[in-house]
């Protein structure tokens, strides 16, 4: 399946106070095909770059084509009170045109960076802890994306044809926190160098006015740290994995937020500070507000003056949300900004505790218009189209899970929605096998009564192992069920009707009983996928197997009548040497899915290996 989440691995990392820390993640190359066989993503993907990509396209060897990769990363709270959180990373392409690329199907969830835990509030301080989070998140990002640099390139297919692809990272999108790790600079404003970007003093940072800078980059940063020098100018202790990498200079590669430098940044100060000048200029609003200094206030700010920067604001900002910049355009984009920044500086600066020395106000004005040139307009490379994605990779599996082990089950949560949604593509493109009738009928119940019931059979004593799990999945899977394929949020009420017997009409007889002539019989079938969405999974010529744990008709009123199989999946118990005797070797995984039983191909005959552990066989030469 084309499915990043039917891969989903984890790697440990380190061990720290005694606790294993893991990166659990998708595959990068997976992600990236993911991306690749969205049916329209070809329609909207170049080969040919400009500017800064132009350049590294042309280090490439001929014949190659350059694979611009898009990051994004950020640390986020799972819950309402802030005491959990997660730091789920993202890729996208950045061959993809913009507005393509901004809706959420062209970005994949690369994985779960590790979030270490402190045993007191004095390690929490310590400088051999800090380093350790910045050193653990570099060395997950090497494990991440070195699969990406293979000195030969990869191989990858655009609209059913091959390309030879060189993978470059051009822009890292997060908040300054965020960049500050990325480069490894000194995440506090009151460092002497606080920018990522260059070596301005903290003492220049809302000077509207400088004509030299010295921007930072790989060589002259790397000649500071192998120098022992790199306190000189604010830098971590840490070798920086992006100093490895080709193409790529992490300093500025780490593009401008719009979002956290703009809407929750700057104008948020600009509120603040106007709120301050407000109530120290006069306590009552009048219509003829400030015309002129009655009251002899010091540092008197006029009314006019107070409208116009709110007016070169709104103008400086619609500018920063156009879709195409030519030359021009920036000029007066630049222009507009400084006379902003000049007037905000005027009016405000006697307002602020630190003088208006903020790094963001310096990054917005002295280095948005080069990372346009280079990247592009700001709305490609903005963390406003990211942030929703929270809400699918982190917000929801959160609140469906235990809230322990959450991002394993968060996983396992996002795989097995994946799944559904594939095999409901597949039932819709393909003639399905009707089902002739169920027979058997073993238990019936009323979904508003279904957990009790369920647990009172999960504690019967005649009840086998197998149907014991389905009862406990049962429904967990029948709500994602319900929001993935028929998208019903609110079922007040439903029959849930279990079966022992299926008849297909392929002549298939499937079964979930305790006791069929005295012995348990819960059947193994086979499920195919379209080759299309098969390539990214391990399947077995495009077939997925899956033991049956329980058969249900359910009736919702104003729906039509389902007909379900809970399924436990298979998966290749190794992902080399996947077959032995010519035969799929298996292991029983802990997923499970609600299907329609008309998904099903057929039965298959599944034998356990005699004297392994959960190793299975799928027996062939029996049809």
């Amino acid at each position: 399946m084309k499915i990043p989440t039917l891969t989903s691995k984890k790697h440990k990392i380190l061990t720290h106070n005694n606790i294993d820390y893991y990166l659990f993640y998708h595959p990068v190359l997976n992600c990236i095909k993911n991306i690749l066989s969205i049916s329209d993503i070809s329609q909207n993907f170049t080969l040919r770059f400009e500017n800064f990509k132009k350049n590294t396209e042309a280090s490439l060897p001929n014949g190659s084509k350059l694979l611009s990769i898009i990051l994004y990363s950020d640390a986020t709270t799972t819950d309402t009170l802030g005491k959990s959180s997660l730091h789920p990373i993202y890729i996208s392409i950045g061959n993809i045109s913009t507005k393509r690329r901004n809706k959420s199907d062209a970005k994949q969830l690369l994985g779960y960076l590790p979030i270490l835990k402190v045993k007191d509030k004095f390690e929490k301080k310590s400088k051999d802890f800090k380093k350790l989070v910045r050193l653990t998140f570099h060395n997950s990002m090497k494990f991440l994306l070195d699969p990406l640099f293979a000195k030969k390139g990869i191989d990858l297919e655009v609209d059913n044809e091959t390309y030879w692809f060189f993978p470059r990272i051009s822009t890292i999108i997060c908040d300054w926190p965020e960049a500050a790790t990325f480069s490894l600079v000194y995440k506090s404003t009151n460092s002497n160098f606080p920018c990522h970007f260059c070596l301005i003093s903290k003492t220049l940072l809302s000077n509207t006015d400088l004509s030299d800078i010295t921007f930072r980059n790989n060589e002259n940063m790397q000649e500071y740290f192998y120098n022992d020098a790199g306190q000189d100018v604010s830098l971590k202790n840490i070798p920086n994995y992006f100093w490895s990498l080709p193409s790529i200079n992490i300093y500025t590669a780490t593009v401008p937020d719009r979002m956290h430098h703009l809407d929750l940044g700057l104008f948020q100060y600009q509120i603040k500070f106007t709120q301050a000048l407000l109530q120290k200029q006069d306590s009552s609003l009048v219509d003829n507000l400030y015309e002129e200094n009655k009251n002899n206030v010091e540092d008197f700010v006029e009314n006019r003056k107070l409208s116009e920067v709110y007016a070169k604001w709104n103008k400086m900002y619609m500018m920063s949300r156009s879709e195409i910049f030519t030359e021009s355009d920036l000029e007066n984009f630049q222009k507009d900004t400084f006379e902003w920044a000049k007037l905000f500086v005027e009016i405000f600066k006697l307002h602020s505790s630190s003088n208006l020395k903020f790094p963001k106000f310096h990054s917005w004005i002295y280095h948005i218009f080069e990372s346009i040139r280079q990247f592009g307009a700001i709305n490609g490379y903005t963390t406003e189209t990211y942030k929703s994605l929270h809400k699918d990779f982190v917000k929801i599996p959160y609140q469906m899970s235990n809230k322990k082990n959450v991002e394993d089950q968060i996983m396992k949560t996002l795989k097995r929605q994946d799944i559904i949604n594939v095999i409901n593509k597949k039932q819709k493109k393909k003639k399905s096998t009707k089902l002739l009738n169920f027979s058997s009928k073993l238990f019936e119940t009323k979904l508003t009564e279904a957990y009790i019931y369920f647990c009172e059979k999960i504690n019967d004593p005649n009840i086998n192992d197998n149907m014991i799990k389905g009862f406990d999945q049962f429904l967990e899977c029948f709500d994602d069920f319900l929001d993935n394929i028929l998208e019903v949020k609110n079922i007040k009420e439903c029959d849930i009707i279990i079966y022992g017997t299926a008849t297909l009409e392929n002549g298939s007889i499937i079964r979930a009983k305790n006791k069929f002539h005295d012995k348990p019989w819960f059947s193994n079938v086979a499920i195919s996928m379209d080759s299309n969405e098969s390539s990214d999974y391990q399947s077995d010529e495009g077939l997925c197997y899956g033991k049956i744990l329980l058969m249900a008709k359910i009736e919702i009123k104003e729906e039509s009548l389902l007909n379900l199989a809970l399924v436990q999946w298979y998966d290749f118990k190794f992902q080399k040497n996947s077959y032995l005797y010519n035969c799929p070797l298996l292991k029983l995984v802990e997923l499970y899915n609600l299907i329609p039983i008309e998904t099903i191909d057929n039965i298959v005959h599944i034998i356990p290996r005699f004297d392994k552990d959960n190793e299975y066989f799928v027996n062939k030469y029996i049809s």
